[in-house]
């Protein structure tokens, strides 16, 4: 089997950000997803995820899609962590 690059673009569009995602989604790509997805989906914008040219993923891209797909659902999840954990205290 061929290892093939993971290529990830994102497009921000009004009201919406795209991002495409092409190549292998495994444990040693999936650090470079999360670290593309990070900005997208923390912002307030609608993120749409094109898997579309994706040949592989395993359990450790399949965990940083759902974990994205969270912080998405729980929008204040980051801040209402840090405020029961007393870090947001300066």
């Amino acid at each position: 089997m061929e290892e093939q690059d993971l290529i990830i673009v994102v497009h921000r569009r009004p009201g919406h950000v795209l991002v495409t995602v092409s190549g292998e989604i495994d444990i040693a790509t999936a650090a470079q997803l999360r670290d593309r997805l990070a900005g997208p989906v923390g912002g307030r914008r609608q993120v749409i995820v094109d898997l579309s040219r994706v040949s592989f993923i395993d359990a450790a891209g399949a965990g940083v899609l759902a974990d994205a797909a969270a912080l998405r659902a729980v929008p204040d999840l980051r801040q209402s962590t840090s405020r029961q954990a007393g870090t947001d205290r300066a």
